[in-house]
């Protein structure tokens, strides 16, 4: 059985309790994140606490004390120091914008690092004001992938009322041609992921910021996933046409994920 972290004290997963006039449970009020650990080393681990320091504050509550021993001890707790694995870091609102639950959980996570993949067309557009944030209300997107799922595929992509491409359920986009990388516009409605972050920071070829439909993208592109957990993942079909997989590339930019790793790592 599992170790959490919940509001300064370790429990037993099934022995973990909140109230039920949490926010978080009663209108998914709050925000996570969610890291992931290797050879029992958080990876990212500034960027994630940046990014959710500055989402409470967007939310105008304040982020309680984050203390990186916990994780430690979490990560030691659950026998963690060996393998890949996902630590989710929730926050939750009580009444009036007061902090309500910290909690972490650490489960395995099967790696999916080189493995090919393909993704459905989510047939709706979907748009949101608070697309730009990481929020416990995630029904939606959990609704994306399911759609894929449905379909055969391991996702769906989103798309704005015009067409434009924009992520996936649970992860973000980008294609490259010999022009460079190219990632949807920022000012688009989506998630800006910690990965894709670190992309546009450490790629070695040039970065593009476009507005793109699908039916718009050139011969011989090759397309792509991200997020902290998979890493990149190449995508070879969406829906019934196919994307040609660009060996050097990934391999350059997964180069450029462990240098980004080896400046921002919780060990």
């Amino acid at each position: 059985m599992l170790w959490v972290f919940l509001n300064g004290q370790f429990y037993l997963e099934k022995e973990a309790k909140i109230t039920v006039t949490d926010r978080g449970f009663l209108f998914g009020e709050g925000i996570f994140t969610t890291v992931r650990v290797h050879e029992g080393k958080c990876e990212f681990y500034q960027a994630h606490f940046q990014r959710l320091r500055a989402q409470a504050h967007a939310l105008h509550f304040s982020l309680p004390s984050l203390e990186s021993q916990w994780i430690q001890e979490l990560i030691q707790r659950n026998q963690a120091e060996k393998g890949t694995w996902r630590l989710k870091i929730i926050i939750t609102l009580q009444e009036e914008n007061k902090m309500g639950n910290i909690c972490m959980t650490l489960h395995p996570y099967q790696d999916t690092l080189g493995k090919s993949c393909s993704l459905a067309v989510f047939p709706y557009p979907l748009e949101s004001p608070l697309a730009h944030m990481k929020t416990l209300a995630y029904l939606d997107h959990l609704h994306v992938r399911a759609y894929g799922q449905r379909q055969g595929h391991v996702d769906a992509i989103t798309t704005t009322r015009e067409g434009f491409l924009l992520e996936t359920g649970c992860a973000n986009i980008f294609w490259i041609n010999e022009q460079g990388c190219w990632i949807p516009d920022q000012q688009l409605p989506y998630l800006k992921g910690i990965l894709l972050q670190k992309l546009i920071e450490y790629a070695p070829f040039p970065i593009h910021f476009v507005q793109m439909k699908l039916n718009q993208l050139t011969a011989g592109t090759s397309f792509y996933l991200c997020n902290s957990l998979m890493h990149i993942r190449p995508v070879i079909a969406i829906e019934n046409q196919s994307y040609p997989r660009n060996f050097a590339a990934e391999a350059s930019l997964q180069v450029a994920i462990e240098q980004a790793i080896a400046k921002d790592m919780l060990i």
